[in-house]
């Protein structure tokens, strides 16, 4: 997965262009300025007996076709302003269809992995087009990024296209679910790592990479919400997103959760390539702990996650500074010891330092999000969580 974010961000500037809708000269209108903010100070007028007031800059309303009448939404956002739009829809309007000009790609490669950040920044319709004709390594990369995302599917191919449209609809997939699969998945995965490191088999190393793959496709469609989130605040309130700071911190929540997926298979892999020597019974107990504690960690985390429990948030840190020292330890023991001596006793304590240096990554990773949830936790005070108070400044 490393790079399909770089690759989604540079999605529309490399080889894609918009395709003209009715709505394309107000979404271009809208970007040339979103960088820059303006502050002009209107006064509230009284309006009659009880209403208040204030008034629209007339370039402004003009720009956006507001005259008399015009109906508008009011939306109340998380701090407590007002946001006004249009009725029935923003005043940005997004384009939901892109085409990918396969001819000047440099390689296949490229093709698949830009598909694959237009599906994460949210487009629906996405075409694939050459003017010298489709060939059949483009049209292999083009199927292979496919069965990458989830919800995607081939609708139409010809010699010069081929047409893709994800059929997601956002309120079918709670944010949170889609993080509690994710963080389900991944600790699967850790586990079904280290039992693989002390009994490997190939049946065993092929589940991994499975997990592995379908954690991809999970990250992909939550980046895919989170964008699409991020843009449209109807959208978030779909999926279950009430605060708006939230979709950072589940982004890098999601983010961690993939990183874990990708340092097991990796793991996996260089254990396949070490052969599989015989182990001894102070390596069998050494991973053995080490699953028994990650299993700690990872419930615990789990707790402060989905249940909002600020005491097992805490609890899991302490799991894993706990876990990350005995990592430590372990490295240290491995390379402490001689070759001799491990030739002796016919193990394969050389993978032992691959083994643990990439445990004690991915214990940082769930230290990474036990954080972000205490921070969640600590900025928004509830009655559930007694451990903090807010106290308002009074004013002189």
């Amino acid at each position: 997965m490393a790079g399909t974010e770089a690759i989604a961000m540079r999605a529309n500037k490399y080889a894609v262009a918009n395709t003209k809708t009715e709505t394309d000269d107000c979404f271009e209108g809208e970007a040339e300025g979103e960088m820059g903010l303006e502050r002009e100070i209107r006064k509230v007028q009284k309006l009659g007996n009880a209403s208040l007031g204030v008034s629209i800059p007339k370039e402004w309303a003009a720009s956006k076709g507001i005259t008399a009448g015009t109906l508008l939404d009011m939306i109340y956002e998380d701090n407590g302003d007002i946001l006004l739009t249009q009725r029935g829809g923003g005043f940005q309007q997004y384009p939901t269809r892109c085409r990918i000009h396969a001819d000047i790609c440099p390689d296949s490669e490229m093709i698949r992995r830009i598909i694959i950040g237009c599906y994460v920044v949210g487009y629906d319709t996405i075409r694939v087009v050459s003017a010298t004709g489709i060939t059949e390594e483009q049209s292999e990369k083009t199927r292979e990024a496919v069965d990458q995302l989830t919800g995607m599917t081939i609708m139409e191919q010809d010699e010069r296209q081929i047409v893709m449209t994800c059929i997601i609809k956002p309120p079918e997939f709670p944010i949170m679910s889609m993080i509690r699969r994710l963080f389900l998945l991944s600790s699967l995965i850790v586990e079904r790592t280290l039992e693989n490191a002390i009994r490997p088999t190939e049946a065993s190393s092929g589940s991994i990479g499975t997990m592995e793959l379908e954690i991809d496709r999970l990250y992909r469609l939550i980046l895919r919400l989170l964008l699409l989130s991020a843009r449209d605040r109807e959208v978030a309130r779909q999926i279950g997103i009430e605060d708006s700071r939230h979709m950072l911190g589940n982004r890098a929540i999601a983010a961690a959760l993939e990183s874990v997926g990708d340092l097991c298979e990796s793991l996996t892999g260089q254990l396949q390539s070490s052969g599989q020597p015989r182990h001894s019974a102070n390596y069998d107990e050494a991973i053995e702990k080490m699953l028994s504690m990650f299993r700690e960690l990872s419930s615990n985390a789990s707790r402060c996650l989905f249940e909002h429990d600020l005491k097992a948030a805490s609890q899991a840190l302490d799991s894993a500074a706990v876990l990350e020292e005995a990592c430590v330890a372990e490295i240290k023991s491995a390379h402490s010891e001689s070759p001799p001596r491990n030739e002796r006793k016919g193990m394969a304590d050389n993978v032992r330092p691959l083994i643990f240096s990439n445990m004690k990554n991915i214990v940082r990773e769930y230290e990474f999000i036990v954080q972000i949830m205490m921070n969640r936790f600590i900025e928004n005070p509830s009655h559930k969580f007694p451990y903090v108070e807010l106290e308002m400044q009074k004013e002189p």
